[in-house]
């Protein structure tokens, strides 16, 4: 079941944002649609099943869950090499779009976190406990509509072919946003396993995030 789990939360933690990565951008891969799935499939099956039996088998001891991460962050990377070998646009069109579903993944995160130590769910100390792998589930499916609109929106803004300068200025807020959100996450100086705060933090400087842009695309349509 261990192993499950980790399969389940690495799911949840690539594929919906791998989606909205390349939504903006269905129509520009440099290759065929099912050659850039099974690339993507590819990576995510030799990545999974290291990451899922390592907690499953305890590989590791104290350190298993550091292991982990190592290849969580590994996987990220192979992921973030293909998008910016597959998708055919400017660089900073893909930069925005990735910092904005970043943005979108720290919030649902930071949003599971805050509800788990807020109400004080149990957990076993290992990562991905079911109630927040089914909190997770069921933020994602109640934000898939909305933040498809956005996406939609950045579409617009895509085809529109603006100057590089706009998007600079535009990927600007969502990497405030992670720079934040990542000095947060790995200061020695907090510690996120009992600060609320931080996360609440988090989930709200989020929504001011995707309202700001959600009025500003409407603006610019």
């Amino acid at each position: 079941m261990i192993a499950l789990r980790y399969f389940c939360g690495f799911s949840f933690q690539i594929f919906p944002y791998a989606f909205f990565c390349l939504y903006p951008f269905r129509d520009r891969f440099r290759l065929s649609t099912k050659k850039t799935m099974l690339m993507a499939l590819s990576i995510f099956i030799v990545m999974v099943i290291p990451f899922s039996l390592i907690a499953q088998f305890n590989i590791g001891g104290d350190y298993k869950e550091l292991i982990s991460n190592a290849i969580f962050y590994i996987a990220l990377l192979l992921f973030g090499m293909l998008y910016c070998f597959i998708i055919q646009a400017k660089t900073v069109e893909k930069l925005f779009v990735f910092f904005v579903v970043m943005s979108y993944g720290f919030f649902v995160t930071s949003t599971v976190t805050f509800l788990h130590r807020t109400f004080r769910f149990p957990s076993d100390h290992f990562m991905y406990p079911p109630l927040a792998l089914i909190l997770t589930l069921i933020i994602n499916l109640l934000l898939a509509k909305p933040f498809l609109m956005l996406m939609e929106r950045i579409r617009t803004m895509i085809n529109a072919n603006l100057e590089s300068r706009i998007w600079k200025i535009l990927c600007s807020l969502p990497a405030l946003f992670i720079l934040i959100a990542s000095i947060a996450q790995f200061s020695s100086i907090i510690n996120l396993s009992t600060n609320i705060i931080v996360h609440a933090m988090f989930v709200l400087f989020a929504v001011f995030a995707f309202i700001v842009y959600a009025v500003f695309f409407s603006v610019m349509e």
